[in-house]
Order: structure tokens, then C-alpha cells, then sequence
């Protein structure tokens, strides 16, 4: 009788063992997957740092435009518009993107006051930064 009991209690002790670590797993499942959904609805952020805010350039100059685009879920292409006309695209050179992404470009400034905009190639994700050019 006394080893049946021993049993019984081994048996009891073991699969309450075992529902603990199921538990503890299913639970780490399911944060990394709330963690994983999270990290597809951060906006990515663009960070001009050149030129500065509401610079002015002379018409048939070369400008330098430097950024820095951060994301949680990996960049594939930084591009470079002006007045809602693509310039140009610098794609990641490491496959799957970068989550910090240097980008720069050379434009030639045409005649007139000009926006451009960084923007990032996420899937329904886009982040914008704006300089005025005159």
C-alpha cells in the first residue's frame, strides 16, 4: 500500500510539474507574439540632420540631404521626394532592412520654394520629415 502511495504521489507531483512549465511556456508564447504585433504598429520616426529646418539654397546649387530613420520592425528604403515627385531611393544593403538607416542624397535645387519629404518603406507605414528649400 505504501508503494501505491508513493506512486500516486510521484504521479500527482509530476503532472502538476508539468502543467506549471505548459503554463509558464504558453504564457512567454503569447507575450512574444503581443510583443511581435506591437513592434508592426510602431511608427518609425525620420530625423533630418541635414540641411536644418526652413533653409534657404540658391536655384542650380547641389544640396545635401543626410537623414536617420529608426523603426522597431526593419527599414528596406529610404526615399527622397520633392514636391511629391520621387527623387531618389537608397534600398538597405542588408537583407530583411536595418533599424537604423543612414541615408544621403545630392539634389539639385530648382528655381522656386520646394517641401521634400524622407519617407520609409514599411508595409502601411510611413514617416515623414519636411524642409522648406526657397
Amino acid at each position: 500500500m505504501n508503494k501505491r502511495l508513493g506512486c500516486t504521489i510521484v504521479s500527482v507531483f509530476a503532472f502538476f510539474a508539468l502543467l506549471s512549465l505548459m503554463a509558464v511556456l504558453g504564457f512567454l508564447f503569447i507575450r512574444r507574439q503581443n510583443e511581435r504585433a506591437r513592434s508592426h504598429l510602431s511608427v518609425p520616426m525620420v530625423l533630418v540632420t541635414e540641411p536644418a529646418a526652413g533653409s534657404s539654397f540658391p536655384a542650380g546649387s547641389y544640396l545635401e540631404v543626410s537623414a536617420t530613420a529608426f523603426s522597431k520592425t526593419p527599414l528596406i528604403q529610404v526615399e527622397l521626394w520633392l514636391d511629391g515627385e520621387l527623387i531618389e531611393a537608397q534600398e538597405s544593403l542588408k537583407t530583411g532592412g536595418l533599424t537604423t538607416f543612414n541615408a544621403n542624397f545630392s539634389i539639385l535645387v530648382p528655381q522656386g520654394e520646394h517641401s521634400f519629404l524622407c519617407a520609409l518603406s514599411i508595409p502601411l507605414v510611413w514617416s515623414v520629415s519636411l524642409c522648406q528649400l526657397a
